[in-house]
């Protein structure tokens, strides 16, 4: 049977739109999935960052702890109030590491998600391409 030049024109258009528009979700999904990175990098920062100040506090409160037992009872009243703010900044910054950690969690769920999205668009595209 003969084939029709319209319905071969036909064909490799509408061929050619979904290679287009797959390519395109790829593109968008690729974008998305820099977009978690980034904020998986940014969110990582924020933690080693919480660390570090966490770190920093308790130090601090050590090194007052020690001091305190050769204060007077004056001075002693001065730095227990230090203390107790220092305290407050290590349970809020405890705090907001566990959070960044929640975040983190979420983002490279997001991104597994992201990567498997690609694969998938990445297959449907190289199932669709017109063959050379």
């Amino acid at each position: 049977m003969p084939k029709n030049p319209d319905q071969d024109l036909l064909a490799i258009l509408i061929q050619s739109w979904l290679i287009a528009t797959l390519q395109d979700d790829l593109h968008a999904a690729e974008a998305r999935c820099n977009l978690l990175e980034k904020q998986l990098d940014y969110m990582r920062k924020m933690v080693h960052s919480a660390e570090h100040d966490r770190d920093t506090a308790v130090q601090r409160s050590a090194v007052l702890a020690q001091q305190i037992t050769q204060q007077s009872a004056e001075e002693i009243k001065g730095q227990l109030g230090k203390l107790t703010g220092l305290e407050r900044e290590h349970m809020k910054l405890t705090a907001s590491h566990s959070l960044a950690e929640g975040k983190i969690r979420d983002l490279e769920e997001r991104l597994r998600d992201e990567a498997h999205h690609r694969k998938l668009l990445e297959d449907r595209t190289a199932q669709v391409k017109i063959p050379p």
